[in-house]
């Protein structure tokens, strides 16, 4: 079903109609309601003068012991005046209309004002929209003054108004004439002069370029008409064949765009419209950033001085689809030096970027895997330069600690100082056999027994050792173990040894006490084990470094920085892998992954 047209005449005529239409009834409206609020000022002003008049003789005769009921008898009277009250201090009614309401309580507690008031109201027996007027007298009481109160009627004002608004409706033919013929007649002198053009445009664009419209005026329809006269003529001198120029911008490879300096597209070609994944109609007349989302690095910014030649971008086209592409920008400029256009050559690079990207995954895996090696390497060969170090020294230190429990048993009296200095060579020598044997048990590495076994139980199996020492210590243990148990293959005796190593360097962390929370639990086919203590932490500096053999940031004497590198050693062996999160003054979190055990 095709649309129906509406004529530029219409679209003239009615909205200026409807405009000046709606200005005349919004105008008469506010008359009137302005004509209202004067009447209604008028009427209030009047009964304040005449409350003010009375006010004073109220006054004048309350000192005299009397009131002036030929006064009140006349306001009584008063067509305009539906009540009056006479309010004492203390709220009641001293004198009124009505004699059934003297001495009653009034509800409304502006009896109490010392101001002059005037306020909408509504009369109960009518429901009649009224003005109150509340007059405030010089006889006071407590402090508080008495009150004369008005009621105002404003059928007058209602009655004028209307007779207002009639008048208004039997001039309105002729106000609806007026309001008809001045849009007719502007709309008629727009539009004739436009229907000469467009019946022009079409007789040109059949090809008939010797077409021209007769100029009959010099406003500005005429000097429009001379413009496209001149436009037609300049248009049959430089003509040129579209359909060559189409031809060569469709079969670039690459995508062209051409916009105005301010990024409003104005041509693309076929490449460019695939690309974008727009309709051709979708992308002309747009700005190109409405269309494309390039990273900040590259940019169609007014403010952008140079053009940009073979720049790499990320363009988001399309139902945020990210297409690598290479871009160059040439800038079109006026004889005076200003860009009127520029034009962008777009590459899609897809292709390019996904064999570099494959790549740069293959290098980064090539590597991971040389580092591995180099430092399978250097464990090893740190091994066994321990190991053998470790024979040297452990065969004087056997000499060592003999000839002093030789000097021991051959001096049965010994100064104190003697004996002190026998009993530090003895601690030294143990305190470095201890250091030997770990050294030892690093490198012989020797073959792990796998087993299935319930993780819970190697854990505090490991604990165990020294959880005596911790609650010395004012160390707290807090579990979080799943119900139902999680088994692992592993060596039950060199697993244990890696939560007696973490607890204990746990213990070193906390010399004033604290908490040690392990939480164990299932994540796909991983058994995460998750060791945190609220030490002093390590700084982030020293954390990539505590892994490493004979690395400790414990004092000297106090570790020997095989602990840590014995425990992921073993978790190594064990498939497993192990994470260390840290935070100076707020403790160290050791997360354990290791295969969990199928359940068969």
């Amino acid at each position: 079903m095709s649309e129906k047209k509406i004529s530029l005449f219409s679209k003239i005529f009615y909205p200026i109609v409807c405009f000046f239409g709606v200005i005349g009834i919004l105008t008469l409206f506010l008359f009137v309601r302005i004509q209202t609020q004067n009447m209604e000022k008028t009427l209030i002003e009047e009964h304040l003068l005449f409350a003010q008049i009375l006010s004073l003789q109220i006054e004048s005769y309350y000192y005299k012991g009397t009131w002036p009921f030929l006064a009140l008898k006349k306001l009584s009277e008063s067509k305009n005046i539906l009540f009056w009250r006479l309010v004492n201090s203390d709220g009641e009614i001293e004198l009124a209309d009505n004699i059934n309401l003297w001495g009653k309580k009034i509800q409304d507690k502006d009896f109490k004002t010392k101001k002059i008031i005037v306020k909408d109201s509504v009369l109960p027996s009518t429901n009649e929209r009224i003005k109150v007027i509340i007059y405030p007298l010089r006889i006071k009481e407590n402090g508080n003054p008495w009150t004369l109160w008005l009621g105002i009627s404003l059928r007058n004002i209602r009655k004028a108004q209307k007779e207002l608004i009639l008048a208004i409706f039997s001039l309105s033919p002729l106000l609806l004439l007026i309001i008809y013929l001045f849009p007719f007649y502007l709309a008629k002198n727009i539009t004739t002069p436009i229907k000469r053009l467009v019946k022009a445009t079409q007789i040109i664009g059949k090809g008939n370029l010797d077409y021209t419209i007769d100029i009959s005026t010099s406003d500005e329809v005429g000097i429009l008409t001379h413009a496209f006269n001149k436009m037609v003529k300049d248009l049959k001198n430089k003509t040129v064949s579209l359909n060559y120029f189409d031809t060569i911008i469709n079969t670039m490879a690459d995508s062209l765009i051409v916009t105005d300096a301010h990024g409003k597209i104005e041509l693309v070609n076929e490449a460019a419209v695939k690309l974008l994944g727009y309709k051709k109609e979708e992308i002309l007349g747009k700005n190109i950033n409405s269309l494309v989302e390039v990273k900040p690095y590259f940019s169609f910014k007014e403010e952008t001085k140079k053009p940009v030649e073979s720049l790499e971008a990320i363009w988001n086209v399309k139902g945020k689809k990210e297409i690598p592409v290479i871009c160059s920008c040439s800038e079109v400029k006026n004889e005076k030096g200003e860009v009127i256009n520029r034009i962008y050559v777009v590459r899609d690079i897809t292709d390019i970027k996904e064999t570099e990207e494959e790549l740069i995954q293959a290098y980064k895996k090539l590597k991971e895997t040389q580092d591995e090696l180099i430092q399978t390497e250097k464990i090893a060969a740190l091994g066994k330069l321990a190991s053998g170090t470790a024979h040297e020294i452990k065969n004087p230190l056997s000499i060592i600690m003999q000839g002093i429990y030789l000097v021991d048993s051959l001096v049965p009296e010994k100064s104190q100082e003697l004996k002190e200095t026998i009993d530090m060579i003895k601690e030294a020598v143990k305190r470095a056999d201890t250091v030997i044997k770990r050294i030892l048990n690093y490198a012989r590495a020797s073959e792990l027994k796998l087993t299935p076994q319930n993780i819970c139980e190697i854990i505090d199996q490991g604990i165990s050792l020294i959880e005596e020492q911790l609650k010395f210590k004012n160390i707290k243990i807090e579990r979080d173990y799943p119900p139902k148990p999680i088994f692992v293959q592993a060596d039950r005796v060199m697993l244990s040894q890696v939560f007696l190593n973490l607890a204990t360097n746990s213990q070193d962390a906390m010399p004033e006490g604290g908490v040690i929370r392990i939480k164990v639990y299932e994540e796909d086919d991983q058994c995460i084990i998750e060791f945190e203590d609220t030490g002093i932490g390590i700084p982030q500096d020293k954390l990539s470094k505590i892994f490493e053999p004979f690395y400790t940031t414990k004092k000297p004497g106090k570790g020997t920085g095989l602990g840590l590198a014995m425990v992921e050693l073993i978790i190594n062996r064990h498939n497993g892998k192990i994470d260390v999160e840290s935070e100076v003054g707020r403790g160290t979190k050791f997360t354990i992954k290791l295969p969990k055990l199928k359940e068969e």
